[in-house]
């Protein structure tokens, strides 16, 4: 058995193969066309949202339970929230609106760019 037939996947995955299967399915379903319309996230965004939400989750799940399955609707809910939001941060981080640094504790600061601050205060005339 080579490395790319092992139960941990292809080695270029960051996750085990099961994770790198269920996030998968997570990035098909989440990119709807019409889902994403109404949550105004953009295509290029589905897959690493998906994967900097759901595949953290999914690898705790799985070295618990030797299964990498969202269960419960309140926690697949929730996710979906954080995946929306993690989406719209990743475009406007693209757009040079926002940036971020990790903090000593690992947590992701961000903050409004130059450019942020003025479309914010182009955006708030037109009110």
């Amino acid at each position: 058995m080579n490395a790319e037939d092992s139960k941990f996947g292809n080695m270029k995955n960051e996750y085990p193969l099961i994770v790198e299967e269920c996030l998968a399915t997570w990035v098909d379903a989440l990119a709807d066309p019409e889902f994403l319309d109404e949550q105004d996230v953009h295509p290029a965004y589905v897959e690493p949202a998906t994967r900097n939400v759901f595949a953290p989750i999914l690898l705790d799940i799985w070295l618990k339970t030797g299964e990498a399955v969202i269960e419960g609707e309140e926690l697949a809910e929730n996710l979906i929230k954080k995946f929306i939001i993690e989406a719209q941060l990743l475009e406007l981080k693209d757009l040079g609106y926002i940036d971020s640094i990790e903090d000593e504790h690992g947590e992701e600061i961000f903050w409004a760019t130059k450019e942020g601050k003025e479309y914010r205060d182009k955006e708030m005339k037109k009110k």
